[in-house]
């Protein structure tokens, strides 16, 4: 990994997919979020709902979306990441930092206002946010992202913005990444994956030996998302990827058959579990590698004012329109909104965010490298 060729250029399939994967939590948390409310959902829309959660997510462990947004996490930071002969810790940490922080911040607070202002309003709001109160405590803890070491602390991961649990546990495994490249420089790369497979089986056999941590193992821990992150940066080595594809009937028939067992036999084993998650990072890897067609010259000229000022900042608007959809989904149901009024509102408030927080926050990131480097010789240094 840490010889892997550095790709260049933004690949826009991805910013697709990226956006397909935000756009498919939004509707995930929305429509049974409505119906426990007692908003009208389509019959057809509330079976393709249960159809999803039965087949993917039949024994409570993570949501597809988010497994492929770990995955892709994953693929990207190390796409044009760290290197043996490119190690810039600073550019990296403050890339990361910039792009991470001041939209998550916003997100747990507002969402932290929308739980006060909706309970207000509907007090049965409180059923679909997995948590009875707001405290100080409980948004420092989040604000830190610690819940994602400690399972006895997962609960007050939900305050201020449930799903931004998964940002939390990201933003530790972006911290992490220097330190396993360094490492990797040190041990022959596949001790590094015996260390995240061995990692792995504890916190199996940790579940295994008391189910009621699953639901943390699976949803917010860093333990937890280790393992899957990296098969997303391994990725970006084309032998192992391509040796993936090749192998990729298998691995969907080697899936369906473990779901088949999960979902109809019931089978609640938790080494099943994860090894099928194993399996479906490798497929939506394989898909990732596949999609990843780089370009490395912007024709933002050459775009329709449509499609430069709103259709190019939408499909990059994901990370906002992650972040931002509960308080906004929350303070809409309050007021029993229906589904597809609130998903354009959602979709309109993370492009706008995207353009005034996101986006600027990403180019001062990129004036700030540019001014360290010019002020130093070398703004990162080689791992010898």
């Amino acid at each position: 990994m840490i010889n892997d060729v550095l790709i260049q250029g933004r690949a826009q399939k991805l910013d697709y997919l990226r956006f397909l994967l935000a756009l498919c939590v939004l509707l995930v948390h929305l429509i049974p979020w409505s119906n426990r409310l007692s908003i009208p959902i389509s019959e057809n829309i509330l079976i393709i709902n249960k159809l999803f959660i039965y087949v993917f997510q039949s024994s409570g462990e993570t949501n597809p979306t988010v497994l492929a947004f770990i995955v892709l996490s994953g693929y990207c930071i190390h796409r044009n990441g760290l290197r043996k002969n490119n190690f810039d810790v600073k550019s990296f940490l403050i890339k990361r930092v910039f792009r991470i922080s001041p939209i998550y911040f916003l997100a747990v607070l507002l969402g932290a206002l929308a739980f006060l202002m909706s309970t207000k309003i509907n007090v049965n709001i409180k059923e679909i946010t997995s948590t009875s109160e707001i405290s100080l405590s409980g948004i420092l803890l989040k604000l830190s992202g610690v819940c994602s070491f400690f399972p006895h602390l997962f609960a007050f991961s939900f305050q201020g913005n449930g799903p931004l649990t998964t940002v939390a546990v990201e933003f530790y495994l972006y911290l992490f990444y220097p330190f396993a490249i360094y490492f990797l420089n040190s041990i022959k790369e596949k001790y590094f994956w015996y260390g995240l497979f061995l990692i792995t089986s504890l916190g199996v056999i940790l579940i295994s030996i008391s189910p009621p941590l699953k639901s943390w193992w699976h949803n917010g821990s860093f333990f937890g998302f280790l393992l899957y992150w990296y098969i997303g940066a391994k990725f970006i080595s084309r032998k192992f990827a391509e040796k993936i594809k090749r192998n990729i009937k298998s691995i969907v028939l080697a899936w369906l058959i473990i779901t088949t067992l999960l979902t109809f036999i019931k089978l609640e084993w938790s080494v099943l579990i994860e090894f099928r998650k194993i399996l479906f990072t490798l497929m939506i890897g394989s898909l990732i590698h596949s999609l990843d067609k780089p370009t490395l010259n912007s024709q933002d000229s050459n775009l329709l004012p449509i499609q430069k000022y709103f259709l190019k900042p939408l499909i990059e608007s994901s990370y906002s329109l992650y972040a931002l959809h509960t308080p906004l989904v929350v303070i809409c149901l309050a007021f029993r909104m229906d589904w597809y009024i609130i998903v354009p509102i959602c979709l309109v408030a993370g492009w706008a965010t995207y353009l005034l927080i996101e986006k600027p926050s990403i180019q001062c990131a990129r004036s700030l490298i540019k001014r360290i480097s010019q002020g130093s010789v070398r703004p990162g240094f080689n791992i010898t």
